[in-house]
């Protein structure tokens, strides 16, 4: 039997503290006071924009959970702005 090992080919990509930051925004979210939603939900989407236009492959992981964490911080600040409750953890 022929065992041949390669090294991998993929490697990890860097998170940038910018990224960073705005991900720990969306972990926090459902702790966050109401009124600082807003400002969080602004700074994901400038990143997400950001990301966007740069189209970067490597990139595409970030831009997928960046979104997603942006559509729940407009969740968050639409239902702070009916007057729900926040969402359970």
């Amino acid at each position: 039997m022929l065992v041949l090992l390669l090294p991998a080919k993929g490697t990890a990509v860097e998170m940038s503290p910018e990224i960073e930051t705005a991900l720990a925004l969306c972990a926090r979210c459902a702790t966050l006071p109401d009124e600082e939603i807003p400002a969080a939900a602004s700074t994901v989407r400038s990143l997400v924009e950001k990301l966007e236009a740069e189209r970067n492959p490597a990139d595409k992981v970030w831009l997928f959970r960046l979104k997603r964490c942006g559509s729940f911080l407009a969740y968050r600040a639409e239902a702070a702005a009916d007057g729900e409750e926040k969402p359970a953890q």
